[in-house]
């Protein structure tokens, strides 16, 4: 049976997928600004990218409040979302690898005292769908 996965290493595999999936979208041509458009109709709206040399429709969402978010979210955020992650993800596997250790070796004991990263991971295990 394999030991049960770290905080860090759930916060590090959240920023692997962010990372993927950002660099995915800018692969496929998320490039440039991002603008809401609506459809034909004056319905829906239409999250748009344009590049130098192209405009494309990026997902056609059920409302304004959704469009705005996604073209908010675009794959440089997402990108720098995952860099914090990943620095987040090394505090806390040196703080975990060091730190403890070293605690329990001067006072015998863990004096239970962390930094509080429990957003940064409740935020991971929310993206990755496995939020409690």
């Amino acid at each position: 049976m394999s030991a049960p996965e770290s905080p860090a290493e759930t916060v590090r595999r959240g920023a692997e997928k962010m990372r993927r999936l950002a660099q995915a979208a800018s692969d496929a041509g998320w490039t440039g600004a991002t603008r809401i458009e609506h459809d034909a109709h004056g319905n829906v709206p239409i999250v748009v990218s344009t590049g130098p040399s192209h405009v494309h429709a990026i997902a056609d969402v059920m409302n304004d409040a959704y469009a705005e978010h996604i073209a908010a979210m675009d794959p440089s955020v997402a990108l720098l979302i995952a860099d914090q992650w990943g620095e987040i993800a090394g505090d806390m596997a040196d703080y975990e690898a060091y730190v403890i250790e070293k605690l329990q070796l001067v006072y015998g004991e863990d004096h239970g005292y962390r930094p509080d990263w429990t957003k940064t991971l409740a935020a991971a295990l929310k993206f990755l769908g496995e939020a409690p």
